[in-house]
């Protein structure tokens, strides 16, 4: 009979020790997700302020742009005509003047809606 109790208590034993290898390759294989999530999650992070400074930036560079070509067109400027035709614009006098134009009316048209309203 202690040749059966002993050859029991040798596979639970195997067995215990198996389960115990198994849950410490599981705990290293957690950290190593956990550290690659860390890192993950902080790329994310950055490219989103990235991003987020970027639209602050594209607002600027819609007036920059409004305003230079403005310039280009009411002063007759050939030096920044050319400037940003190099950059791939088109520059015309009449969509300028009528771009440079066209939000005064819209917001007069829209005061007078709204005071004539109780």
């Amino acid at each position: 009979m202690s040749c059966c109790c002993s050859r029991d208590s040798t596979t639970a034993y195997r067995a215990l020790v198996s389960l115990a290898g198994l849950a410490l390759v599981l705990v290293v294989l957690a950290m190593v997700l956990l550290i690659g999530n860390k890192s993950s999650s902080q790329n994310v992070l950055r490219d989103r302020e990235t991003i987020n400074n970027m639209i602050g930036l594209v607002g600027l560079e819609q007036n920059l742009v409004r305003r230079l070509t403005e310039l280009a067109t009411t002063g007759h400027d050939e030096a920044i005509r050319g400037l940003l035709i190099a950059q791939g614009l088109t520059v015309s006098s009449s969509a300028s003047s009528a771009a440079a134009k066209a939000p005064a009316p819209v917001a007069s048209a829209h005061a007078p809606a709204s005071a004539s309203q109780p």
